[in-house]
């Protein structure tokens, strides 16, 4: 969602929200549907108008067709939210998951090879710790992250920086549909599925300059009994989530024409470098 935008809400003639069939519900009601069309221009627009009963496949469709996420979503803003004014404390802490934490952000920068005007896109910018390394070198920094409050933490140290309030799994949002010389990301895709993580990087990679790279720097292992090590070794801080496999990933990669080099940072980080995209025609 992009700060300020407005939002679409379909109401039924109960005052509950409903489920459109097509995009084209949505501005077409069929007779007696009962449909009708609320915009909120409010940034705090939350999920919880979906409530009810409403909690099948067809929700979930009509949720990504108006850019919002389901009521089941795993991962809502509101526990980043939550999280905002205690996570540098978090990252700080030398244990799972952030062991290696800040030799990831130096990796990543070091890997862009960054230079005075580059253009750099920071997926999930949380508090700016990634986009701040890049700011300080005289690069042109836009930053994205579906949290306001962890986008407010970041403004503090990057002031200068460009700020877009958005979700990676929605639409991405025309002010952002331009070309980058460099687009990172630090501790982000681990929230996403393997299926998912390829579809943001495929739409992604028509952003990318000429010559540009992407840089992904996560929670990583080379494969699943490497994983199964460190979950051994961690015991209860171990939480799951959709941890990057690097066999996997990499054979999967390739496959969807984003061909990529992974190095492993610490025992549960790693980096993938992708150049040579199919879809790398911005310019």
């Amino acid at each position: 969602m992009v700060h300020g935008f407005a939002k679409v809400g379909v109401w039924g003639v109960s005052g509950r929200l409903c489920r459109p069939e097509t995009p084209q519900d949505l501005l077409s009601p069929r007779p007696g549907a009962g449909v009708g069309i609320r915009v909120y221009k409010s940034a705090d627009f939350t999920n919880t108008l979906w409530g009810g009963t409403c909690g099948d496949s067809r929700q979930e469709k009509c949720c990504k067709m108006i850019g919002m996420n389901p009521p089941n979503d795993p991962f809502p803003a509101s526990e980043f939210d939550d999280w905002a004014g205690t996570y540098d404390a978090s990252v700080s802490i030398d244990q799972f998951p952030f062991f290696g934490y800040q030799d990831i952000l130096a990796r990543i920068v070091a890997l862009a090879e960054p230079i005075r005007g580059m253009s750099v896109l920071d997926l999930g910018t949380g508090t700016g710790n990634l986009a701040a390394r890049f700011a300080v070198l005289g690069c042109d920094v836009w930053c994205t992250d579906f949290s306001v409050p962890m986008l407010a933490q970041a403004r503090q140290k990057i002031p200068d920086a460009h700020f877009v309030q958005h979700d990676l799994r929605r639409h991405w949002p025309e002010e952002l549909r331009r070309p980058f010389d460099r687009i990172v990301s630090a501790y982000v895709f681990h929230h996403f599925e393997l299926d998912e993580k390829i579809r943001i990087l495929r739409d992604l990679a028509s952003n990318l300059a000429s010559g540009g790279r992407m840089i992904i720097g996560d929670i990583a292992f080379p494969n699943l009994a490497s994983q199964e090590r460190v979950k051994t070794e961690v015991g209860a801080e171990w939480e799951q989530e959709h941890y990057w496999l690097a066999d996997e990933s990499l054979a999967a990669l390739y496959k969807a024409g984003l061909p990529a080099s992974y190095t492993q940072v610490s025992s549960c980080a790693g980096m993938f470098v992708l150049t040579h995209l199919l879809g790398n025609k911005a310019g």
